[in-house]
């Protein structure tokens, strides 16, 4: 099928429009899927039922962020992206957090041929297949989905990026992930304008620095005012916006060594978790007009 004969299920989606939302990074490390757990858990909490989408094909983490059994695993991303399983309410992953379910990644891919093959695959199908699981979703009762992506330039990411309303961007402040952004805005989010051509509104994306300096000196600060100037004006005539900056926490980084993904009440982290939130809704309510 080509993109020009693809229609959006645009009139048939409800009048509480969902929310989607994909976390993406140039390269893994700068928190992305910290950021993205605990967005989903705040939405959660905020009485919006909420569907994280586990988007890494070869190396997901959320089966154990959120202590999934394998045998509670009814559907992986891996089955909608290959046209093998249909999302319904009945095979997602259900979590003890009230209203957040999860759609895991398959832990265990076959290397070599058999990863070439799935690649080939979701390169040739998977765009309009994540297009209908979304508007799946949407007619079964969810108010968001937060899709934690595969860092830096995968397909399966753009595709999620496409599909999205808001693209949150981690960027961890070094010198190699500034340049890896740039690169990233210049090449990869500009197919985000070809390929949802045919949405209504295209997808809206925001930075968010991540794990900066806890006493920043003036000269790092002035550095990352500069290349927040630089990025905005790489991506003109689009417009993009940093949302917030997080400070590096020891806490939280100790606490994602031992597998522990979820901010703790009162922290740093999750009060510019509750912030990002309140920017979000305020984002998606204006989009929705």
């Amino acid at each position: 099928m080509e993109l020009s004969e693809f229609k959006w299920d645009v009139e048939n989606q409800p009048r509480s429009r969902i929310s989607v939302i994909a976390v993406h990074s140039q390269k893994g490390g700068p928190g992305k899927t910290t950021i993205s757990v605990n967005l989903a858990l705040e939405f959660a909490k905020r009485n919006k039922k909420t569907l994280f989408v586990d988007l890494d094909i070869g190396g997901g983490t959320a089966q154990h962020v959120f202590n999934i059994s394998k045998e509670e695993i009814k559907l992986t991303i891996n089955d909608i992206l290959l046209g093998n399983k249909n999302f319904n309410k009945n095979n997602v992953s259900y979590t003890n957090i009230e209203n957040l379910d999860v759609i895991v990644s398959k832990e265990e891919v076959e290397f070599g041929s058999g990863l070439l093959n799935l690649m080939k695959e979701i390169q040739d199908n998977a765009f309009f297949r994540l297009i209908e699981f979304v508007n799946t979703v949407k007619k079964n009762g969810y108010d968001c989905i937060v899709f934690d992506c595969t860092p830096g330039w995968k397909i399966e990411s753009l595709y999620a990026l496409c599909v999205s309303d808001i693209n949150l961007f981690i960027l961890r402040p070094s010198t190699f992930s500034f340049k890896g952004a740039k690169y990233m805005l210049k090449k990869m989010y500009r197919e985000i304008d070809v390929l949802s051509s045919a949405k209504t509104k295209k997808p809206s994306t925001y930075f968010i620095y991540n794990q900066t300096p806890f006493d920043k000196e003036p000269e790092v600060e002035k550095i990352l005012e500069k290349w927040k100037k630089e990025i905005i004006e790489v991506y003109k005539p689009k417009k993009i916006e940093f949302l917030k900056e997080i400070r590096y926490s020891d806490e939280i980084n100790n606490r994602t060594i031992n597998g522990n993904y979820f901010a703790p009440e009162g922290s740093e982290l999750h009060l510019s978790i509750q912030q990002i939130a309140d920017i979000l809704e305020k984002k998606i309510v204006e989009r929705n007009k």
